[in-house]
This record gives C-alpha cells, structure tokens and sequence, in this order.
C-alpha cells in the first residue's frame, strides 16, 4: 500500500513542483523516517572501513537519488497505473541479471514468479488494445 500511495502522490507533485526539488524532498523523509526508526530500536552504529562507505555512496546515489530522480521525471509523461506497472517488474529483472551478473541460480517458483509478473504486465498493456473500440453514443 505504501508503494502505491508513494507512485500516487509522485504522480500528483510531478505536475506542481521541480523534479529535483521532488527527490530531494522523497530521500530526506525517508531517510529521517528510516533514521529515525533505526535510532529507536537502538540499531545505529558508525559505518567502518572503505568497503562499506563505497557501497554506501553508491546506494545512496546510484540506487536511490538517481532512481527516484528517473522515476520521478517519468511520472511526468506516464500515467501512475503504467509507473506501477513498469516498477512492478523490478524482481523480475534483479532476478535476471543476477541470473546473467553473478551467477545467480532461480528456483522453479522464482522462474514462475518472474513469468507471470512480465505476462501481467504485458496483458495489461497489450490488453485494451485488442478490445473493439466502443461505439460513440448517438445523439
């Protein structure tokens, strides 16, 4: 649901604010949402060594600030049912290329999983497309 809501309110705000001001605004909550929740439940601690603060860089820029921005710029241009359903086949391809990048080996239920994820959303697609065009009402 929160995913959902998230794709819902970005399709609303893309039209009204600037894209970066958008992004800028989506990481700050949640990472003092998330920052906050951490500090709760006692589990913050310094990050240690280059190899966690190079991946650390890269997720929080690469992964998040450059995917949210791209997302963000999208939903300018496409409908949020068509965003959520473009987002929807993100495990599908991280299942892929981790298939083809690193070896990675898919169960039978993951196979399935991933097939009928890109079958819904090509169906969905491809779907009001096959359908006769109504006839316009007379009068």
């Amino acid at each position: 649901m929160s995913f959902a809501a998230h794709i819902l309110v970005t399709g609303r705000a893309v039209g009204r604010y600037d894209v970066g001001a958008l992004v800028v605004v989506q990481l700050a909550v949640c990472g003092a949402v998330c920052l906050g929740i951490a500090g709760a439940a006692g589990q913050l601690e310094q990050p240690r060594g280059s190899t966690v603060w190079s991946a650390l860089i890269v997720t929080s820029l690469v992964a998040s600030a450059l995917g949210f921005f791209v997302q963000t710029f999208a939903q300018q241009h496409a409908p949020p049912a068509r965003t959520a359903l473009i987002l929807a086949s993100e495990p599908a391809f991280a299942g892929l290329f981790g298939y083809l990048l690193a070896g990675d080996r898919l169960s039978g239920t993951a196979v399935l999983g991933a097939v009928l994820i890109m079958t819904a959303i090509v169906a969905v697609e491809v779907a009001p497309r096959l359908r006769p065009p109504r006839p316009l009402p007379e009068g």
